[in-house]
This record gives C-alpha cells, sequence and structure tokens, in this order.
C-alpha cells in the first residue's frame, strides 16, 4: 500500500503489521471508523492463535461491547480475504495484492512471529 491507510466507505483499512508489537501481536488487518469511533484487529497473538480484537472510543456508553477472542485461523483467512476483495473492488490492487500475500503466509506465521514482505 502506498499510503498507510486506505479509506472505503465509513472504514479506513489499515496497512498490514509485519512484525510483532510489544505485546507479541501481529496485527494482520485492522479497520477502523472515526463516525462512529470504533475499530477491528485481526492478526497472530503473542502466543501465535489467530484473534480478533474490538473497540468502541466514540464514549463510554458501549465500553462493553469491547472484547478480544481466539478465533480459528480460518475465521482470519475468510477476514483477510474479505477485506481483500473490498478493496480489489474500489481499486486498490496493490492493497488487495499485499492481503492475498499474507493470506498465503498464514501458516509460517503461527509458527513465528514475524511476516515477511
Amino acid at each position: 500500500m502506498k499510503n498507510k491507510t486506505v479509506s472505503v466507505g465509513r472504514w479506513q483499512y489499515s496497512e498490514p503489521a509485519f512484525e510483532a508489537d510489544e505485546n507479541g501481536h501481529i496485527v494482520i488487518c485492522s479497520k477502523s471508523s472515526v463516525a462512529p469511533a470504533e475499530f477491528f484487529e485481526w492478526g497472530i497473538d503473542a502466543e501465535k492463535r489467530p484473534f480478533e480484537r474490538y473497540r468502541w472510543c466514540e464514549n463510554d456508553f458501549y465500553e462493553e461491547a469491547n472484547y478480544d477472542k481466539t478465533i480459528s485461523k480460518e475465521e482470519l483467512t475468510k477476514q483477510i480475504e474479505d477485506i481483500a476483495s473490498i478493496l480489489k473492488e474500489h481499486g486498490f490492487d496493490a492493497a488487495f495484492e499485499q492481503y492475498n500475500r499474507i493470506k498465503t503466509q498464514i501458516n509460517s506465521v503461527l509458527s513465528k512471529k514475524t511476516i515477511s514482505r
């Protein structure tokens, strides 16, 4: 992706991470919105398990809706495919290709801590 984010509708899709963050998580794909302020992240956690995270950031009315959960490798792959498809549909071919490359590396990611570029 030339830019770090791509906008489609109310969502901003972020460039995939290639290395683990300070908590050991690799955020493979994410989308965020400013109206309302919320975000989703999907990736591999420090224990090498696929995860999904949701955060409501607008105010504290829906704070209890926040969650972190372990998902299956198939669910993670499906999410990557869905985002790649949305990006392709809206003409973001470079972003589509980047997400497709990541999708093919999921098995190796689950046994390592980084994704090759």
